[in-house]
């Protein structure tokens, strides 16, 4: 029989288990031009950290985070130039461009942003006298992002749904209304945050998924079919061909995949085959 077996060698002089990273947290506002502005550890709580400066003249500032001092660590909210609470906090990714809180106040009032950070989970809380106490949170699990089609003839979104079984995938239906239907899919119904074909007018599988970025210009992903057909599009972010990112496949009327089926598609339309 065969054994395997292992044992803790310390190393003369160093620690015997891995240190946790301390992570910082800066500011990047209106006030500070594009600049980031480190925030002060709070005394006595385990990641928070607090930051204080005056409104401007205008009584409006706008802010978001990043961590560690990277641009690709960004924590933002999920609608750009918001100050409703309820909105969700996103990040740290690099999605957060052209995303902020807004805040108002009484010109020279002092503006306090805290942020607290535990087990992933990311409340920001903006603060003047005039004004109150105004608290986001990010939201864990399949809701952390939120996905959605959007089409080249309507501002309309549609909403993608989670798959219960495979949190990584997305799915929502779609109706032709005309010979061929054209869209992009969109993170919190962001337009500048989409992903999209590499070229446009390929069939399903045929080209390069790119984003999400805000790089698409007109590419768009194209479906061919008859008008009133339903088709089901798939986003799968585990997808390790880029190509079956984004996906699609025709349905009948009940919701049923439409035939002819193929046992070896992935997501019933045959992927491609290897030679």
């Amino acid at each position: 029989a065969r054994r395997v077996a292992w044992e803790v060698i310390h190393e003369e002089g160093g620690p015997t288990e891995l240190q946790k990273h301390a992570h910082s947290y800066c500011v990047v506002g209106s006030w500070t031009a594009g600049q980031m502005t480190r925030m002060n550890p709070v005394p006595g709580k385990r990641n928070s950290f607090v930051y204080t400066t005056r409104i401007g003249v205008s009584g409006q500032e706008s802010f978001h985070l990043a961590r560690d001092g990277d641009a690709e660590q960004l924590i933002y909210p999920a609608r750009p130039r918001t100050h409703r609470p309820g909105v969700p906090v996103r990040g740290p990714d690099h999605l957060g461009g052209g995303k902020q809180w807004v805040v108002t106040g009484l010109q020279s009032e002092l503006l306090t942003i805290r942020v607290q950070v535990e087990n992933g989970h990311v409340v920001v809380s903006a603060s003047t006298r005039s004004s109150g106490i105004r608290r986001w949170e990010s939201v864990e699990g399949p809701a952390r992002k939120c996905f959605g089609i959007a089409n080249n003839w309507s501002k309309e979104v549609t909403a993608m749904v989670a798959d219960p079984e495979r949190p990584d995938v997305y799915r929502s239906c779609i109706e032709m209304r005309r010979p061929f239907e054209e869209f992009r899919v969109l993170v919190d119904e962001d337009p500048n945050c989409a992903f999209y074909p590499e070229v446009s007018g390929y069939p399903c599988g045929g080209a390069f998924v790119c984003g999400p970025d805000d790089k698409a210009t007109g590419s768009w992903f194209q479906i061919e079919g008859e008008e009133g057909q339903m088709y089901e599009v798939t986003l799968d972010l585990k997808c390790e061909d880029r190509r079956w990112t984004v996906a699609w496949r025709p349905l009948s009327h009940d919701g049923v995949l439409f035939l002819p089926w193929s046992s070896e598609a992935k997501y019933g339309i045959a992927a491609p085959i290897e030679r």
